[in-house]
């Protein structure tokens, strides 16, 4: 706490105005950073812990004015984004930050005392909170879709079949539904709506065209591997197809968990649509090429829907219990996954340009 107050003064007397509050939001992220990676070192002694701990709390507290100023600045009156609305919103979110991190660290503690590994927990909230300033305060975070959409589909790919990550091994027909589903929704689905939507590809219509068909018809072609290696999974041990849902003297049961039935439901419908995209985008793209007709509309719109929902998917198969005996992920990288699913989901869904209709 001292040392808190200690460091808001400096920066109000010697720091504040004299620089962009973007630039300083920015600055203070990367100094958080800087402290949690520092507490990751903490085995060597509690020093490291203490001095990153207080480094990170500090440079978030400062953060936190700042991006206050910054949003306030911008405020709209007579609307939800007036200097009163936001506000009430910094507060709420100031409380319900505070709880959630009292709630977090708890569980995560309760699951694996080693301390590494709640430092872990905390650099993928870290880069979701770099990456929205990013997008709020930046010129866009466009080039760094892809980068993060295939980063995000390799470090989920590899986590499944190393072992040593906890991962359950490429001989378990299992973790090939994982390597698929990550490849399919996590790297060409965000790839391929950004194919559409990027300001900086600097590609023809045609070419942009092609290149988003070519990203789809991965992203359904690994949908289809995915669902094949799951179907043959729960094949083998003999388990319902439908996320647990059995029926008992003809009334419906769920033996494994909303999450997983969820898990599966949601899936479903997201394969469904991914049919429908396939078949209307190569109609569409084969009309517009030999009649020059613009058909189906709505395709570039539900694929704006699509995407998203297939990372909540994902994001949603992370945390549910995996079908195998041993192993599985810590909380450290589901925490990670997670984050990187986020700042995916966030990224699409928050597109500047809309598809072509």
């Amino acid at each position: 706490g001292i040392c808190n107050v200690i460091a808001q003064v400096v920066f109000s007397y010697f720091i504040a105005g004299k620089y962009e509050d973007a630039y300083l939001m920015q600055t203070m992220e990367k100094v958080q950073l800087v402290g949690v990676l520092i507490m990751q070192i903490s085995s060597t002694g509690t020093g490291p812990l203490l001095v990153g701990g207080v480094l990170a709390y500090c440079a978030n507290s400062i953060w936190a004015g700042v991006n206050a100023a910054y949003c306030t600045k911008r405020a709209v009156p007579g609307t939800i984004a007036s200097v009163s609305s936001l506000l009430v919103f910094n507060q709420v979110a100031i409380f319900l930050g505070l709880a959630a991190g009292s709630i977090v660290s708890r569980y995560v503690l309760s699951l694996s005392a080693r301390v590494d590994v709640l430092v872990l927990t905390m650099l993928g909230p870290c880069a979701l909170q770099m990456f929205m300033t990013a997008m709020a305060t930046g010129p866009g975070v466009d080039a760094e879709v892809p980068m993060l959409s295939f980063g995000t589909a390799l470090f989920m790919t590899l986590g499944v079949l190393i072992r040593s990550w906890g991962g359950t091994g490429a001989s378990n027909v299992f973790t090939w539904h994982m390597v698929f589903m990550s490849i399919a929704w996590c790297g060409f689905g965000p790839a391929g709506l950004w194919a559409y939507t990027s300001e900086h590809l600097g590609s023809s219509k045609q070419q942009r065209r092609g290149l988003h068909l070519a990203c789809m018809l991965m992203v359904a072609l690994f949908s289809v591997l995915g669902l094949a290696s799951v179907s043959a999974a729960k094949f083998q041990e003999k388990q319902s197809q439908f996320g647990g849902l059995e029926f008992h003297n003809g009334r419906p049961e769920l033996t494994r968990g909303w999450a997983r039935f969820l898990h599966v439901l949601l899936g479903f419908g997201v394969l469904a649509g991914v049919l429908v995209q396939v078949v209307s985008g190569m109609t569409k793209k084969r009309l517009l090429e030999e009649q020059q007709l613009k058909s189906y509309l709505w395709h570039g719109k539900l694929g704006r829907k699509l995407i998203p929902m297939g990372l909540l998917v994902s994001g949603i198969g992370v945390w549910i219990h995996w079908n195998h005996d041993t192993g599985g992920w810590n909380v450290a990288e589901k925490s990670l996954a997670s984050s990187a699913i986020g700042m995916l989901m966030i990224g699409t869904l928050a597109s500047t340009f809309s598809c072509e209709q």
